[in-house]
């Protein structure tokens, strides 16, 4: 419920949104923090790579329509309609970080090589559920 050491409790303004939205923070927070590893990743480094910066371009952009078009004070109007869309988001946040934390996994190295190294579908998977629910979330 506190934010990052700042000890800000989301729970005060009641917004089902904005916790949504602190969700999908922390998982990219995650994402940065395994991406500290990408010289280590031995499948699909590209596409983790990919992944990550497609996620933190999109949290980079909510992030600033929600300081341009959002207070707090309006949490009984704006923010219940983002509730839903944040959700899903962060439902594809972390799937695109279970990815990436599958391709860091060395267990069973030869496995995961041969179906991940030609495997383009999973990458694309994770990038189209982000562009699906992208724009619901910006028009909410």
């Amino acid at each position: 419920w506190f934010c990052l050491g700042f000890g800000v409790d989301y729970r005060q303004f009641g917004s089902a949104g904005m916790e949504q939205f602190r969700h999908i923070g922390e998982v990219l927070g995650s994402l940065k923090a395994l991406m500290v590893l990408r010289d280590e990743i031995q499948i699909n480094q590209r596409q983790c790579c990919l992944i990550h910066d497609i996620f933190t371009l999109a949290f980079d952009t909510i992030s600033d329509e929600i300081r341009q078009n959002l207070k707090l004070d309006e949490r009984a109007t704006k923010w219940k309609p983002l509730e839903f869309p944040l959700r899903e988001l962060c439902r594809v946040f972390k799937e695109g970080e279970l990815y990436i934390k599958h391709c860091l996994d060395s267990k069973d190295w030869w496995g995961k090589s041969l179906t991940l190294s030609q495997n383009r579908d999973c990458v694309e998977f994770h990038i189209h559920n982000l562009l699906c629910y992208f724009p619901a979330v910006i028009e909410a």
